[in-house]
């Protein structure tokens, strides 16, 4: 799993367009972006933050990684793995002669099969978020996390350094299995290493971790420098092209500076803000040279917060919280936010009117994520909805790049039913919704978002209240919580997911009501992770369906032998998150107009795990990237 957060889709850099003249200085060895959060650790087991695995999917190979087709193709691994025949095992070669290098360059050891039980016990020993991902795959690893003192023996996971292979045992056949391969919580870690640095391992220090990846983190400076050089010692150096990566601190105070920068050669590629005072000049320099990055797997969304217990950040009176609580558990009061919320207007605030629509998400997984008997996700999911409301969705069109869900009348209707079921209220319901004072772009979203809300629902109905906080508060009120008691806002556009492998459930788990990753950011526990968990937690899972939704997800993940079917009753639990809105999709990552010299299509691409952040397979060019040259590029892409 990967969490995203939101405050990054603001400024990102790694994007395929422009026209076809020479930029100032541009090396084609050198990347050089930008970053707005610091590193917050390098235990790559553990975090299942991006801002943090953006930079470690770079400095560590797992047994799979995706080339720049989206395939996935062997990397620690020496060829595709083996599967037995009743599909329960699956056996990978291990690749010979893969070093383990550390900060200062020096061979440390050579990778073996024991390196990978290594890591997945340490991710059980530190409670990595990410174990849900092969829990309740890997025969024994359930037990053993509830239970370590069972030994890891008792794991399906045998290694055989001498003949270099490594052998995972399922509890059940997973023709996705080895899409997992690419995320940390499977990655591999040196165990005399480990020993060595103790609780040392992994903080955001250089020394901190062995390399086997193509790059190595050589500097790491709060608020002000990351840079990573070429590992001397990879073992598939000819795919790696690019001998360093330089990131610069960026408040995003000032926007145009990227675009500033690019000219100068200081940044590989730039975001350009069509609402920026600039943009006319900045469009007349690059005509026909700005062009929009391909959606991604990151779904970026409002969580509305079920139970909310932080109220350090608020214009509530003791009244306005009982009515925004009491609400918020309300699904059509939720079904009217979600029909108010002009997406597209909000998005133009980044990627300006033209390309608007083109990154809008109105599902929590992509609309082409699988394919059902013919059928897109997508367009099985949309049959769903109309066949369980007619009346609410038959003109709801829940494909990706379409403005799909808005409508204010609809929001307007469906809003009075709510009241008539929440009898005692005051109107307006109030709603505390944070925004980040430094950045213009997310407050003026933020201010779309209210506008619309308010504009459709009635502002005598329904008030926004956006609350302004510098970006450190905003983080650790939100994208940064560790439990749902830390969740300060009643409705938020923090945070995001992706999913960590080719399958529904890695989108649709997140709200799973024992052990959901993401139910901290409704404000919620998962009542086997917080098995004590205080009443209002337990009342607010059951007042607005959870253990509905995970029973859907439970009879979906039980049909194993039939990809169609089990797809299927995925999209049952879709349609199901869809009319309850636990959360509202307002759009994908990527989609956002910029400049670069990148060489369209050679970085990485994945809906999954951690291939899309990576550097490998990447080149640079000493210019412009030309929209003939990206058209192309992108047919061939398509050609697979």
């Amino acid at each position: 799993m990967k969490k995203k957060l939101a405050i990054l889709i603001a400024v990102g850099l790694l994007t395929l367009a422009g026209c076809s003249s020479k930029t100032s200085g541009i090396a084609t060895d050198i990347y050089r972006g930008v970053f707005s959060t610091d590193i917050n650790t390098l235990d790559y087991t553990i975090s299942t933050r991006d801002t943090d695995s953006d930079h470690f999917a770079n400095f560590i190979d797992g047994l799979s990684e995706n080339d720049s087709k989206g395939n996935f193709v062997p990397a620690t691994s020496l060829e595709a793995p083996s599967v037995s025949d009743d599909g329960l095992e699956i056996t990978y070669k291990i690749r010979k002669g893969v070093q383990w290098i550390t900060s200062d360059q020096q061979v440390y050891d050579e990778l073996k099969p024991s390196d990978y039980i290594t890591g997945m016990k340490h991710a059980v020993e530190q409670k990595s978020n990410a174990l849900y991902l092969v829990a309740d795959s890997i025969q024994g690893l359930a037990e053993y996390i509830k239970n370590p003192s069972l030994g890891f023996d008792t794991v399906g996971m045998v290694a055989d350094d001498e003949a270099m292979t490594l052998t995972y045992k399922l509890l059940r056949p997973e023709p996705f299995f080895n899409t997992k391969t690419t995320y940390g919580v499977m990655f591999p870690i040196n165990a005399s290493f480990l020993e060595s640095k103790g609780d040392e391992f992994g903080t955001p220090k250089p020394d901190s971790i062995l390399y086997n990846g193509p790059f190595i983190l050589s500097n790491n400076t709060e608020k002000s420098k990351i840079e990573y050089i070429q590992n001397p010692y990879y073992w598939d150096k000819e795919n790696v092209f690019i001998k360093k990566v330089s990131y610069d601190y960026f408040d995003q105070k000032d926007v145009d500076s990227l675009v500033r920068g690019y000219e100068q050669g200081m940044y590989t590629a730039a975001r350009v803000f069509p609402n920026s005072a600039s943009y006319p000049e900045v469009s007349k320099k690059y005509e026909g040279s700005i062009n929009a990055s391909l959606p991604t797997g990151s779904t970026f969304n409002i969580t509305f917060n079920l139970n909310r217990e932080s109220y350090k950040h608020t214009h509530h009176t003791d009244k306005s919280k009982a009515d925004a609580h009491k609400a918020l558990l309300n699904k059509s009061f939720r079904q009217a936010i979600m029909f108010g919320i002009d997406k597209g207007a909000s998005n133009a605030q980044n990627a300006g009117n033209d390309m608007k629509e083109k990154s809008l998400r109105n599902m929590l997984t992509p609309s082409e994520f699988v394919h059902i008997n013919g059928k897109t996700y997508g367009e099985v999911v949309q049959a769903k909805l109309v066949a369980m409301n007619p009346e609410l969705y038959s003109d709801v069109n829940v494909n990706d790049g379409v403005e799909g869900v808005y409508n204010p009348e609809k929001a307007k209707k469906v809003f009075e039913k709510a009241v008539k079921e929440l009898g005692d209220v005051t109107l307006p319901i109030q709603l505390d919704f944070p925004a980040v004072s430094e950045s213009d772009v997310l407050l003026n979203q933020a201010k779309s978002i209210k506008a619309s809300i308010e504009d459709s629902i009635g502002s005598e109905n329904i008030q926004i209240n956006i609350v302004l906080l510098g970006k450190t508060e905003y983080q650790q009120s939100s994208f940064f919580i560790e439990s749902g008691s830390g969740a300060d806002y009643d409705m938020s556009s923090a945070s995001g997911w992706s999913a960590d492998f080719v399958d529904p459930s890695g989108y649709l788990d997140i709200y799973n009501v024992n052990n959901g990753s993401n139910l901290n950011y409704l404000g919620l526990d998962g009542v086997s992770t917080e098995p004590g968990s205080k009443e209002s937690n337990k009342e607010a899972l059951k007042t607005v369906g959870f253990y509905e939704y995970s029973k859907l997800l439970e009879k979906a993940d039980s049909i194993i032998d039939d990809l169609d079917a089990r797809n299927e009753a995925y999209a049952d639990a879709e349609a199901w998150l869809f009319d309850n809105v636990i959360q509202i999709p307002l759009k994908a990552g990527g989609g956002m107009p910029s400049v670069s010299n990148i060489v369209p299509f050679t970085k990485p691409s994945s809906y999954t795990g951690l291939g899309s952040s990576r550097f490998k397979f990447m080149k640079i060019q000493d210019t412009i990237v030309s929209q003939e040259q990206f058209n192309k590029a992108y047919d061939e892409y398509l050609k697979g």
